[in-house]
């Protein structure tokens, strides 16, 4: 390792004192009377480190790693050999398959491929164990628990210094508890760095890179149907998925849009001989490979083939996990026979998370239970079913996350766990930890017969608290879940925070507390947005914080231990500086915040920073670029939001119908978005994006334009790509919800979300893209039917939506409207487009001119105009812009306390077939009406109800003039009646009626 790219590697290597080794002994079996083991005294030894004959790699590297650390602990220079050298040494360390361990008694072909066994024979020692991985353990078992090495992070490891180094007689075999171990940890540095790999082996997380040194490793179970459809043989789209609108779209990566179909022969036939072909290839090149685990798993979109013949299965299983178990089952049946000891791997994931009612796994399938976090949950359903990160699946909250766990335990015969240890959607860090629900949750894994664990824990997502601890633990529980979870903190804490160990400890203890305070009536925290978190209170930041202050005092300057708690203070910072007018309100009375908020943004700048300079050196450039867009964006969050309103958009109507048609809109009738701000509230590059949205009698069209667009920096990849998503409701509370995503190859994807989440079905959509002259232009038309009801169409109902748009060139994303910390289907602060119906013309308004009589008379004060009340309504007048409706005398009447009616006489019978009505709303507590009623007939005592509609709320809208359209059954009447009821006011200036 260079020192210069890796300063605080030449601190971390600095030896301490260590606990007492008796402390660090495991369960042994010891014979009385016994000498202990001399194998080093005043950095001079007799042992020498012997192979066998023919070591595999691993145990070659087993060897390496106990000269090494050996010689760091005494300072001795221990020589190794192998079992094959003409000259036996005075006392011996076997490691490996030796021929010595087998003549005292170990039975290597009866050791599992990670088990080990760690035994003295009278001065001699072995570390031993199965292959490929189980000498390595045995060395690194031995290191730890009977030396006292401990490897806390990449740059940290804690080796103590021993003048005279000694062992007690022992007889230890053991392996770990699930024979698949990993802990993503999401760190700005490459999988690939040496000092990563040997963190992770030397923890044994199996997924290491390192291949036959470290005995290979483990694979992730990803999303790859996608590796399969794109080898699919031409002229076959029967082989893909069909949608929820019967197309059948092609995946570009793992991440979709399209998917396999679970029933069509040929495509399972094409699978197959791919994975033959793929498992083949895999033992070639690892002969010395046993035990492995091949994924067959759907692309990372929540939606499953809706072909006839996939959704018989899904039907009569109850589940979408029927068919695609179907589907990996028929794979599975065929490959078991030729590798026996190869498990296909899916999962029960997102819209597969149900087990079926019938079908089970084959005895060759592994089924991954992959239970996302509360926070991705969009329908109630999704809430009961997705756990609480925050509370262990035994606690009352994950009731029902718990009974699909177990449902899918008790159909398995191989089950592994993705587990989820970070929130991935919130804006901003908060302090938390999740250790005793970690522990609680292993212990419960382990009761289900989990076999294998994989763990999200990405430090680059929103840097969560004690993430060293947490990784560090979580290895050590995955080896043992019996182990004490308060010793293993112990030896953490000493070894990581050095001095300052006891109020780092402190501050543990202060958030266990917190978090396990919140009652369970208080639901599922994972849903909260973080300001919502009932834990994260000004109290709770004063004492963290202030044992934060403490705990750096304590270490010296400049040293490992300070940049350790420096690296905890970021969380607390963060949340601190974005909830700060929240946690104001929290004061006494006479009390001011013990902090100033920029000196908290300016630390947790510095702290950032400093982090990156010393642990990541090769990224600290993307770091600096990053922060100051944490930064910006912490600004908008912090901010007085309370003047920012969500923008409104009268959607104007295009002169001549485009008929469905993008291509053929006039938009420059079309309305104009406001600026695009950012998630924060930020505004976007000058004049980069921007929207348009016009209307005909049956479609909502849109027009995305965005300037600069490189067509060779566009990415087409669904998530993480270039992409628009529309979040849509036809009510103000956004629920339930449609969601449209487009991205610049003009694909797109549609899902809507009530009490579950399922494809919407939008016949006759049309849309598109074109990059002209370094301008985005994506164009859709959208039929309002597939958003709303005949109904809301004709009474002009509003749409209510968000639109985001992902830059991944420059890493923002931008939107209509700013929503903060909360996330893209939290549907909050929406923009509404109002799709008021076409008020008639003169000739088509049957009203025009005509009497009317008034069942109360109007009582508004402020618009009354005795002289001119039964003319207003029918002159074809209406009140100008610019003031609200109900302080214009000559154009409106007004009623308050009283449900007026007001009877329309047309003279002569007339075909009837729609009601309008103008009024303004939406300011100083007037709203629209709550219900108008329309009734017609001949003869005015005896009219029947021909129509009626319910007006949506506009009071967090601001004020707006509106048109309300009744659609009423066809009838021929001389007396049209329209009854009006409202909360406190109502107030008209028009009324129209169209027919015949």
């Amino acid at each position: 390792m260079n020192p210069e790219k890796h300063p605080l590697k030449l601190t971390s290597l600095s030896r301490f004192a260590c606990i007492s080794s008796l402390l660090l002994l495991p369960a042994i079996l010891l014979a009385d009377g016994e000498t202990p083991l001399l194998l080093a005294d005043g950095g001079k030894t007799q042992y020498v480190i012997v192979e066998s004959g023919y070591p595999t790699p691993a145990e070659k590297k087993a060897a390496q790693e106990l000269k090494l650390h050996l010689q760091k602990v005494t300072g001795a220079a221990f020589r190794i050999q192998t079992e094959s050298a003409s000259s036996k040494p005075p006392a011996a360390i076997y490691v490996g398959q030796t021929r010595f361990a087998a003549r005292n008694g170990i039975d290597f072909a009866k050791l599992d491929g990670e088990e080990w066994n760690i035994r003295t024979v009278g001065r001699d020692l072995i570390l031993c164990g199965g292959r490929p991985r189980g000498s390595l353990y045995a060395v690194y078992e031995f290191l730890e628990q009977q030396i006292g090495c401990r490897w806390f992070d990449e740059f940290m490891e804690s080796i103590p210094v021993r003048k005279k180094l000694t062992v007690r007689p022992l007889s230890v075999q053991a392996k770990p508890v699930f024979f698949g171990r990993q802990i993503g940890m999401g760190k700005p540095i490459s999988r690939d760095c040496p000092e990563l790999i040997a963190l992770r082996a030397r923890n044994k997380d199996t997924r290491t890179t390192g291949g036959a040194d470290y005995g290979y490793g483990e694979g992730v179970t990803s999303h790859n149907f996608y590796q399969f459809s794109k080898r699919f043989p031409a002229g076959h789209p029967e082989y893909l998925a069909m949608n929820y609108d019967g197309s059948r779209p092609v995946s570009v990566s793992g991440s979709g849009p399209g998917q396999i179909c679970l029933t069509n022969p040929g495509a399972r036939k094409s699978v197959l001989e791919q994975m033959r072909a793929n498992l083949k290839e895999r033992y070639r090149k690892n002969p010395g490979l046993k035990r492995t685990v091949y994924p067959l798993v759907p692309n990372d979109k929540a939606w499953s083939c809706q072909c006839p013949e996939c959704l018989k299965i899904v039907k009569r299983e109850k589940a979408e996990s029927g068919a695609l178990l179907d589907f990996v089952n028929s794979i599975a049946r065929e490959l078991r026979s030729e590798f026996p000891d190869v498990l296909i791997a899916t999962t029960a994931y997102m819209n597969n998370i149900l087990p079926p009612l019938h079908i089970r796994p084959a005895s060759n399938v592994m089924i991954e239970i992959a239970q996302l976090n509360g926070e991705w949950a969009t329908t109630a359903k999704m809430r009961r079913e997705y756990p609480d990160m925050f509370r262990p699946l035994s606690h009352p909250v994950n009731s029902e996350a718990r009974r699909i766990f177990e449902t899918w335990a008790n159909i398995s015969n191989y089950l592994e766990t993705w587990d989820y240890w970070v929130e991935w959607t919130d804006k901003f860090p908060t302090p938390y930890v999740l250790l005793r629900t970690i522990a609680s949750d292993i212990r419960f894994f382990r009761k289900c017969k989990v076999r294998r664990i994989y763990v999200e824990q990405e430090y680059s997502q929103n840097y969560p608290c004690f993430h060293a601890l947490t990784t560090w633990v979580g290895w050590k529980l995955m080896q043992d879940p019996d182990q004490d979870l308060d010793r293993l903190v112990r030896i953490f804490m000493d070894g990581y925070y050095g001095p300052a160990a006891g109020k780092m400890t402190e501050l543990l203890e202060h958030m266990e507390k917190s978090i396990a305070a919140v009652p369970a009536k208080a639901g599922s925290m994972s849903v909260l947005t973080p300001s919502k978190r009932p834990y994260l209170t000004l109290e709770f930041y004063r004492i963290g914080q202030n044992l934060l202050d403490e705990a750096e005092k304590l270490c010296p300057a400049g040293s490992r231990y300070l940049l350790n708690v420096q690296k905890e203070r970021i969380p607390f910072d963060a949340g601190l500086y974005c909830m700060w007018n929240q946690l104001k309100k929290q004061l006494n009375k006479g009390e001011s915040m013990p902090w100033n908020p920029a000196d908290i943004l300016k630390r947790y700048q510095e702290n950032r920073l400093n982090q990156a300079r010393v642990r990541w050196p090769s990224s600290y450039k993307k770091t600096v670029s990053r922060v100051e867009k944490e930064a910006a964006f912490f600004k908008g969050l912090a901010a007085d939001r309370a003047g920012r309103k969500p923008p409104i958009l009268a959607v104007p109507w295009q002169n001549s119908s485009p008929n469905g048609q993008p291509d053929q809109v006039d938009w420059s009738k079309a309305a104009a978005s406001p600026v695009w701000l950012s998630l924060s509230g930020a505004g976007q590059p000058a004049g980069s994006i921007r929207a348009f949205f016009t209307r005909d009698a049956d479609h909502l069209y849109f027009m995305f334009e965005e300037k600069g667009a490189d067509p060779a920096k566009l990415s087409n990849r669904w998530w993480s790509g270039d992409i628009y998503e529309l979040f849509m409701s036809v009510r103000r509370n956004g629920s339930p919800f449609k969601q449209l995503a487009f991205n610049s190859a003009n694909e797109s994807y549609a899902y809507e979300y009530g009490e579950k989440q399922s494809g919407w079905k939008i016949a006759g959509l049309k849309s598109a893209s074109e990059i002209k002259n370094g301008v985005w232009r994506l164009r859709a038309a959208l039929p309002l039917r597939a958003l709303m009801t005949p109904e809301q169409i004709g009474s002009g109902c509003p749409v209510f939506l968000n639109i985001f748009r992902k830059i991944t060139a420059q890493g923002i994303t931008m939107c209509l409207s700013p929503i903060y910390e909360a996330g893209y289907r939290d549907m909050t602060r929406l923009v509404e487009l109002r799709l008021d119906p076409r008020w008639p013309d003169e000739k088509q308004n049957l009203f025009r001119g005509k009497s009317y009589t008034l069942s109360v008379m109007p009582n508004y004060k402020l618009c009354s105009d005795p002289e001119t009340e039964l003319q207003k309504l029918t002159d074809g007048r209406f009140a100008p812009a610019g003031r609200p409706i109900w302080l214009q005398k000559k154009h409106t009447v007004g009623f308050t306390g009283s449900k007026p009616e007001i009877t329309v006489d047309l003279g002569t019978p007339r075909t009837v077939n729609a009601v309008y009505y103008h009024t303004g709303a939406g300011l100083a507590g007037v709203e629209p009406p709550t219900q108008i009623k329309v009734f017609a007939g001949s003869d005015p005592l005896q009219l029947e109800q021909v129509g009626e509609v319910r007006p949506e709320s506009t009071l967090a809208s601001g004020y707006r003039s509106m048109t309300i359209r009744i659609p009423v059954k066809e009838c021929k009447a001389r007396y049209i009646r329209i009854k009006v009821s409202a909360k406190y006011f109502i107030f008209c200036d028009e009324i129209a009626a169209t027919g015949e």
